[in-house]
């Protein structure tokens, strides 16, 4: 991260202060331990960044290499192919997805080239990207931009109107739509996620239009929408750019049940489609160690956990109590519409999105920190 960005980074492995980027290198002055800085300036600040890289590329390889022989394998079906013009627009639609992994890809070994990224794919690894988030994020199409303003009215109205507005995190920040939108209600943002692929695709929308296509394999009304052209672009649906909201939202690739951030340093932190990829109780005390007295968390999204650990699998009264136990005032939860990956599959699981917002309280002999 630069210089220019209000958040003190922490060294993943020995918890000090480090010092602003050099040459795509941060370096700890306590324990020596050295971090990339990709593109755009994005820390990867994990306990083993040699590896985490490594198996970034790994994942963006396997796609290229899967995507690739496909579209070989398709080449040879198209003379005899019932559906001749819906397979092209398929196969118009994975040459894009190839092109802009690769692009990624490249993102990676031009910054952080110190260990190859084939030889330390780790064997077997069969793990392939999926764009399809990206896309709804930042396609503009209507379905999914219509959900996303309601989902943003949600927050808004989970923040108190006396919260500070300088400074947000944002948990598991995906591909960074929303911590986007939040640069219209703070002065900076922190995209923190732990997948460089979402942190780089960001990095990317940056340099310009990016060309994918949105799939829809069922329940389609014409051929044409099995693959329809979509430009991902920031703002979505285009419009010029805002340089100064690009630079309130800044990014850091780390882990974040273990934020790489000094303890009450934040006056908001929010958990948008993120709580329920962690256990409660891991989340519940490293938001209250994040936040300053007085500081706000907001939470949005389903649980729709995958971790399969019953005890863990909490309702919303559950998680809630969780953090009135901690100590946090809660506010009573509201539901809301729940973002779809965009698709038009006849089946699909709904489950509802609720949201909450959890103060820590200022001591009755202390002032507001934040």
């Amino acid at each position: 991260m630069d210089s220019a960005s209000p958040f003190t980074l922490l060294c993943s492995r020995c918890s000090s202060v480090l010092s602003p980027s050099r040459d795509r290198l941060i370096i700890c002055a306590t324990c020596g331990s050295k971090f990339p800085v990709l593109a755009d300036n994005i820390p990867v600040l994990v306990e083993n960044p040699d590896d985490h890289c490594a198996m970034a590329g790994g994942e963006m390889l396997a796609t290229i290499q899967y995507v690739d022989s496909l579209l070989v394998k398709q080449e040879r079906e198209l003379e005899r192919c019932k559906r001749p013009q819906a397979l092209r627009r398929l196969m118009d639609a994975l040459r894009t997805s190839s092109a802009v992994v690769k692009q990624l890809l490249s993102m990676i070994s031009q910054r952080w080239p110190s260990k190859p990224l084939v030889k330390d794919r780790p064997p077997g690894l069969t793990t392939r990207m999926n764009l399809m988030y990206f896309v709804r994020d930042w396609g503009g199409r209507s379905s999914a931009e219509s959900v996303i303003a309601d989902i943003m009215a949600t927050l808004r109205r989970q923040l108190p109107q006396t919260a500070k507005r300088d400074t947000a995190l944002v948990l598991g920040a995906g591909t960074g739509r929303f911590a986007w939108e939040l640069t219209a209600d703070f002065t900076n943002v922190l995209a923190l996620d732990w997948s460089i692929a979402s942190a780089l695709s960001y990095a990317l929308l940056k340099t310009g239009p990016v060309a994918l296509h949105e799939l829809n394999e069922l329940n389609v009304a014409t051929v044409e929408d099995v693959a329809v052209p979509v430009t991902c672009e920031i703002p979505p649906r285009g419009g010029s750019k805002d340089p100064d909201r690009l630079a309130r939202l800044h990014w850091v690739v780390a882990d974040g049940q273990k934020a790489p951030l000094s303890a009450e340093s934040c006056a908001t932190v929010f958990s948008i489609y993120f709580s329920d990829q962690v256990l409660a109780d891991v989340l519940v005390n490293e938001v209250w160690r994040l936040l300053c007295p007085g500081g706000v968390f907001v939470h949005f999204g389903v649980l729709g956990y995958d971790h399969g650990i019953f005890d863990e699998m909490l309702s919303a009264e559950e998680l809630c109590a969780r953090f009135v136990d901690r100590g946090f005032q809660v506010a009573p939860c509201e539901w809301a519409p729940h973002l779809f990956p965009s698709s038009q599959s006849l089946v699909q699981v709904r489950m509802n999105a609720f949201a909450f917002r959890a103060v820590k309280p200022i001591p009755a002999d202390a002032p507001a920190t934040c």
